[in-house]
């Protein structure tokens, strides 16, 4: 018998030689395991020329192990059975440590940073699961309380922030490029469109991802300005915004800080970026709404802290990518989750 290479066995070839050994039946061990019959004869093969010796006699019905086969059966099958308990010992490992978050994210953002979090879940091979809602003006009590873990806003307010107890903040990146979004045939795409032609129609204000009542730059700006502005409604709902808009004649000014490569329109709405131009006329005057990450002070522990890692770094790669179609932001409300259930966006 020639040397064996510890280099040359595989756990699988030593598996599938100790079903073949205990089976004697090649059709039956392929099933058994669901690896396909040529699988099964490459490994038979393998271990042949690992072990220098046919270990097997073909007969009509089956193999039959031979002399050589059950001298090795007995250390094989204890390999095996060791791997199995190193492996269940691993997995004991995993579960205790397994972790849930709640996340409350702003729906523009959503699905782009939703699928970053998870992608970083499953490439650092972490048993957490992620459950994920839009958030609303509720969340900043609700992350005070203990109820969601970390939540992202647009502030324009820090003061009312830091009144809240047991909240920490971490400032992401200002949103200094707005949004123009009205129905498809608005009187608006068909002239030069400045900060006063804007103010000439009904003003959504899109309080997308705030905290409460938080007027929008543009609406500051025009109050400052002394230009005569008719704020129709506050939206704190995408949808509710889009369907607004869809059968109105207001229109709405959206932050974001992300590349605007919307091309797509949905159900009689459309959208452009507001120049640089006019963005400066604002932003010159009024500080940009601030994305900002917000978790619960009381929590310092190292899963919350990879976690939040985990948001921001997935936050720096999706700001480099398109805006979400107007499609897209409208999806609503569907589960995102790794290692377990989730509910929510």
């Amino acid at each position: 018998m020639r040397d064996i290479i510890f280099s040359d066995l595989d756990l699988l070839c030593l598996n599938i030689f100790v079903h073949l050994y205990e089976n004697q039946s090649a059709t039956f061990v392929s099933q058994k395991l669901n690896i396909p019959a040529p699988k099964i004869s490459r490994s038979l093969k393998h271990a042949r020329e690992i072990f220098g010796n046919e270990l097997f006699i073909r007969k009509r019905y089956g193999l039959i192990p031979n002399e050589y086969a059950s001298k090795i059966y007995p250390i094989a099958k204890e390999i095996v059975e060791c791997s199995k308990a190193l492996q269940s010992f691993k997995n004991e490992s995993v579960e205790c440590n397994n972790l849930h978050f709640n996340i409350a994210i702003p729906t523009p953002l959503y699905l782009n940073l939703s699928k970053g979090v998870l992608n970083n879940i499953r490439d650092a091979g972490k048993q957490i699961s992620v459950s994920s809602k839009s958030w609303t003006p509720k969340t900043l009590d609700e992350i005070s309380k203990g109820k969601v873990d970390i939540g992202l806003c647009y502030s324009r307010n820090n003061a009312e922030l830091h009144a809240v107890s047991n909240i920490s903040t971490i400032a992401l990146s200002p949103l200094n490029r707005l949004l123009l979004i009205a129905n498809e045939h608005h009187d608006i795409y068909h002239q030069e469109i400045t900060l006063e032609t804007i103010a000439k129609y009904p003003f959504a204000n899109p309080n997308i991802g705030g905290i409460k009542n938080a007027v929008s730059p543009f609406q500051e700006y025009c109050n400052m300005s002394g230009l005569a502005l008719h704020s129709d409604v506050e939206a704190k709902n995408i949808n509710f915004l889009f369907d607004y808009l869809r059968n109105s004649q207001a229109l709405t000014l959206l932050p974001f800080n992300e590349k605007s490569e919307i091309t797509e329109n949905i159900d009689g709405l459309h959208s452009c970026e507001l120049s640089q131009f006019e963005t400066n006329r604002i932003y010159s005057q009024i500080a940009p709404p601030m994305l900002t990450l917000i978790y619960n002070s009381c929590d310092n522990g190292q899963p919350l802290q990879w976690m939040i890692n985990s948001i921001i770094d997935s936050y720096h790669q999706s700001s480099s990518q398109a805006l979400p179609s107007i499609a897209e932001l409208s999806l609503g409300q569907a589960p995102t989750s790794v290692g377990g259930s989730s509910d929510g966006v």
